[in-house]
């Protein structure tokens, strides 16, 4: 809906505005923020009142996805992988958790995100999506920077 590109309100990707993807007579609206998104929805409401349009109110969904992880967090996330790990072979909690994973012939929790981080990336770069290529096409990218600073650095 031109109406609603025209805003340029909404998520923007390597400076290209991206707020709604739509199919057929389903709508997906993105924005960074409450606000946005509310604006968006007013420029939706004020088509569908001038185009005698309704939208079903009982298949609407409202997603919130807020990333925000603290070095404290992953710090605490990777003790209780270590301690699990420790229970699940019979180890004490004192013991060392670097020679733990290399005598068990496996992977800490830094590496698993590491490996996980690059798999994601790989598939990003290899869809047919359009959005999703111009998110990890630019490693200048502020969200690709934003992702790397949050889960590849443990």
């Amino acid at each position: 809906m031109y109406e609603l590109s025209s805003t340029n309100v909404g998520c923007h990707i390597d400076g290209v505005c991206v707020n709604d993807i739509s199919y057929a007579d389903d709508m997906v609206l993105l924005s960074p923020s409450i606000r946005g998104l509310m604006s968006m929805l007013q420029v939706c409401e004020s088509y569908a009142v001038t185009h005698g349009l309704k939208y079903n109110v009982t298949k609407s969904q409202l997603m919130i996805c807020k990333v925000d992880y603290s070095r404290g967090t992953y710090n605490g996330l990777r003790v209780q992988y270590n301690n699990a790990f420790r229970v699940l072979l019979g180890l004490s909690r004192f013991c060392s958790a670097s020679g733990l994973f290399a005598e068990a012939h496996t992977d800490g929790l830094a590496a698993i995100i590491r490996k996980k981080y690059a798999s994601m990336l790989h598939r990003l770069r290899d869809s047919p999506n359009r959005i999703l290529s111009a998110l990890s096409a630019r490693w200048d990218s502020p969200m690709l920077a934003h992702w790397v600073r949050l889960h590849a650095v443990v």
